[in-house]
């Protein structure tokens, strides 16, 4: 072992390398809490792309939408979310596409930028 790595060794395993003990067992704690924090919320997420599996299946729109490529159960789930299934909402494709920033809005000039809904 060389000087450097043995005067390192000795640093590193140094008691004023460490934090006092009752700061290292509240450390382990937090670390403890967002750990549990981070279980949650990915078992919430799964618990919420299982709901997606099964109701997306089952809207009137959601055959069309998986038709889409690139689409599946989860993606077509937000894209539906994204759009809404007002039938209503766009007068026609074209405005759907002007909404998703395909291509101008109908009756904008081809150069000005597209303005997109904030929410």
């Amino acid at each position: 072992m060389t000087a450097e790595a043995e005067r390192l060794r000795q640093i590193f395993r140094s008691d004023w390398a460490r934090q006092p003990h009752l700061v290292e067992d509240a450390l382990g704690k937090q670390m403890l809490a967002l750990l549990m924090q981070l279980e949650a919320a990915c078992t919430a997420a799964d618990n919420l792309a299982e709901a997606v599996e099964e109701a997306f299946p089952e809207h009137p729109d959601a055959e069309i939408i998986l038709t889409f490529p690139g689409l599946g159960t989860q993606l077509g789930a937000r894209v539906l979310a994204e759009i809404g299934d007002d039938r209503q909402r766009f007068a026609d494709a074209r405005g759907l596409k002007a909404y998703a920033g395909a291509r101008p809005s109908p009756g904008r000039p081809a150069r000005s930028p597209v303005l997109r809904d904030a929410g």
